[in-house]
């Protein structure tokens, strides 16, 4: 079989390309789908989505999580909640996927942070640091871990525990 040329680029013939690439893998890890996630674990992603998706969401998720967490610790739910997304704004090590609020799927990226939290929530501290370097740089790690945790205890105050089935891996 010959190679075949293009006016831009040179593609091998098929008997050239190797069976597998060994710096290339499927991502095939089982991943919750949004209706398998706890009440609590949703109302934290939906949270992050509708952030996500710009400040004209600020006042809905303040709405949301005052329903859930009521007046005596909704403040710091909110603000322990911008400073753990501020800190990811800074410092992060890479632009994060987040989907779209209404989508049933989940990135990795998002369980990536509710693991996140939950690790912060049940106080596994080897599991949070590692999340943290996952996350942000270097410099940003002390700063993610203490506003994860700061989130993780207002969330436990408020009486929301979050049970994310990938943070147990």
């Amino acid at each position: 079989m010959s190679d075949v040329h293009c006016d831009s680029f040179f593609l091998p013939s098929r008997d050239k390309i190797p069976v597998e690439h060994p710096g290339i893998q499927y991502d095939q890890t089982p991943r919750p789908a949004w209706e398998e996630l706890s009440a609590a674990d949703r109302l934290i992603l939906w949270s992050i989505r509708a952030l996500a998706e710009g400040q004209r969401n600020w006042s809905l998720v303040q709405k949301e999580l005052w329903l859930c967490c009521g007046p005596v610790t909704i403040e710091s739910v909110l603000q322990s909640l911008h400073e753990m997304l501020t800190v990811l704004a800074v410092h992060h090590r890479r632009v994060l996927t987040v989907r779209r609020l209404g989508n049933a799927n989940l990135s990795a990226d998002e369980i990536t942070l509710l693991s996140l939290v939950v690790a912060a929530q049940r106080g596994h501290v080897s599991k949070t640091e590692a999340i943290s370097r996952w996350l942000v740089r270097n410099n940003g790690q002390e700063v993610m871990i203490a506003a994860a945790t700061r989130f993780a205890e207002s969330l436990t105050r408020s009486g929301i525990k979050l049970t994310l089935v990938a943070a147990n891996a």
